[in-house]
C-alpha cells in the first residue's frame, strides 16, 4: 500500500504541482519584484498551506483516527481549488492595478498548491501522532 501511495503522490506532484510551480514562476517573472511582492508572496504561501492542512486534518481529528486517505485527501482534495481560484482573481487584479503586492499574493497562492502536495507524505508521518490520532489502515 505504501508504494501505491508514493506513486499517487508523485503523480499528483507531476500533474498538479508542476503547473502550479510554472504559473507561479510566470507571475514572478512578469511582475515587479520589490519588498512588498516578496512579503505577500511568502505570507500567501504560508497562510495557504496552513489553511489547506487545517481543512484536510479536521475530519481526521474529529474521528480520532487517520489512514492512507490522509495523503489522498491532501493531494486530490477540494482544498486545492480555493487557492487556484483566488490566485487567478488576484493575478487579473494585479495586472489591472499594477500592484506588486497583489501579484505576490497571486504567485504565492499558485506556489502553495505544489508545496501542499509535496508536504503530504511528511504530514502523514509527523502531525497525526502529535495530535494523538491512531493509525487504521
Amino acid at each position: 500500500m505504501g508504494l501505491i501511495i508514493i506513486i499517487v503522490w508523485l503523480g499528483a506532484l507531476g500533474v498538479l504541482g508542476v503547473p502550479g510551480l510554472g504559473v507561479s514562476i510566470v507571475v514572478c517573472v512578469r511582475s515587479r519584484r520589490n519588498r512588498a511582492f516578496w512579503v505577500t508572496y511568502v505570507g500567501a504561501v504560508v497562510a495557504s498551506v496552513l489553511g489547506q492542512y487545517v481543512a484536510v486534518l479536521t475530519p481526521f481529528v474529529r474521528r480520532g483516527v487517520y489512514s492512507w486517505d490522509l495523503v489522498v485527501a491532501a493531494v486530490f482534495g477540494w482544498h486545492l481549488l480555493a487557492p487556484a481560484i483566488i490566485a487567478v482573481a488576484l493575478w487579473i487584479a494585479a495586472r489591472t492595478l499594477r500592484q506588486s503586492s497583489v501579484a505576490g499574493a497571486a504567485a504565492g497562492l499558485f506556489l502553495s498548491i505544489p508545496v501542499a502536495i509535496a508536504l503530504a507524505l511528511p504530514i502523514l508521518f509527523t502531525i497525526p501522532p502529535l495530535l494523538g490520532l491512531r493509525f487504521e489502515p
